[in-house]
Order: structure tokens, then C-alpha cells, then sequence
């Protein structure tokens, strides 16, 4: 367990063996690094690093380039730094959710976030999920972030309609995102769905959505 060769033939194969060796490798910054460069597991690495290289700022954006879902075993403080949150908004969207609190209901922040990803609407406080500049902002690039508004927006017909227009003119969603449109109709404010101009709008999306 203290051996570092066999620890590190361990770790090459899953990040996870990490967790079985001896405490001081999993306090040895180099050997921590190298590990990182070796595994594709690199949430797995930060997870059984010691606290004091889960805090070490170079190391975790090191690890977070590799692997955004290492943000979740960064230290409380890295959670709240903006570039840090960004760079594993960048390799996942879904890391997101481990930043801090405060980050998740920066509005400033949050725009530059769904700009890189509408998704981490999913994410943010129901005060910003309720708030139309942002939730409009997270359509531009997920149109299926509408999901995640308040229901205050889903019954906003100009949203829903940016919305639904995204998904049927950009290339750059993902056809199941697109094929997700055939519930949009049941999640919006019911008065909509009886509208004319929605529901011939979402047809175009998708021929399931009635």
C-alpha cells in the first residue's frame, strides 16, 4: 500500500485504487499529480487525495481539466472560485451542482455558466430559475433548460416559444433533445397548451407533441 510503483500500476487501471493506499502517498503532491496524469478517473483520485491536496488550487484544476466531476471533492473554498467552477462547467455541465451555494445564485456568474451550457439551469436558485434574462439566456444554448424554469416562465409564451424555436433551427442541439420536445406540451402552463401558435410551433419540432 506504500509501494508507489504498485499503487501507481493500480491506479492506471481505475482512480479508484487509490482509496486502498497508504495514507502518505495519498498526501505526496507529486505522486497525487502523476497519478492524475495516469487515470481517466480523476474524481476518484481528488476524492481519496488528503484534504490538504483537495485545497491545493493548481492540483484540483489539474484534475477538473481531467475530469470535471472532481469540483465535488475540491475543497469548500475551490467550490467557490469562479475559475475553477467555470473550467468544470466546461468539461461538465453537471458538476455545476457542486458549486457553492453563492456561485449558484450569483446572477453574473450564472450567466456566464449557462452560456457555456443552459443545462446548469437545472442547478442554479429557484430565485434565478425565476428570472427571465437568465432563463432566456440558458434556452440560447438548451432549449430543454426550460424544463428547469419556474413555473411562472413555463406559462410565459414568449419563453416557451424562443424555446421551442432553438430546438427546431439549431444545429448544434442534440437530436434527443430535440425528441424530448414531445413532452414540452405537458410540462408548460396549461393555458398554452391549448394555443394555437405553441402547439403548431412544437409540432414542427416534433409530430408527437400533441
Amino acid at each position: 500500500r506504500a509501494d508507489k510503483e504498485v499503487v501507481m500500476e493500480a491506479v492506471k487501471n481505475s482512480g479508484y485504487a487509490l482509496s486502498y493506499a497508504d495514507r502518505s502517498l495519498k498526501a505526496d503532491r507529486e505522486f497525487v499529480m502523476k497519478a492524475l496524469e495516469n487515470s481517466n478517473g480523476g474524481h476518484y483520485i481528488l476524492d481519496h487525495a488528503s484534504p490538504k491536496l483537495r485545497a491545493d488550487r493548481e492540483l484540483v484544476m489539474y484534475a477538473i481539466k481531467n475530469d470535471g466531476f472532481s469540483l465535488a471533492f475540491a475543497n469548500p473554498k475551490l467550490q467557490n472560485d469562479r475559475e475553477v467552477v467555470l473550467e468544470a462547467v466546461k468539461r461538465s455541465v453537471f458538476a455545476f451542482s457542486n458549486a457553492s451555494d453563492n456561485l449558484r445564485s450569483d446572477k453574473n456568474f450564472v450567466m456566464e455558466v449557462v452560456k457555456i451550457d443552459g443545462q446548469a439551469l437545472k442547478y442554479v436558485s429557484s430565485e434565478l430559475q425565476a428570472d427571465r434574462e437568465v432563463v432566456m439566456e440558458a434556452i440560447k444554448t438548451a432549449p430543454t433548460s426550460i424544463f428547469f424554469a419556474s413555473q411562472s416562465l413555463k406559462a410565459d409564451k414568449e419563453v416557451v416559444m424562443q424555446a421551442i424555436t432553438t430546438a427546431s433551427k439549431s444545429d448544434e442541439v442534440e437530436l434527443k433533445d430535440k425528441m424530448r420536445y414531445s413532452i414540452l406540451l405537458r410540462d408548460i402552463d396549461e393555458k398554452l397548451q391549448g394555443d394555437r401558435e405553441v402547439v403548431l410551433s412544437a409540432i414542427n419540432v416534433d409530430g408527437d407533441s400533441l
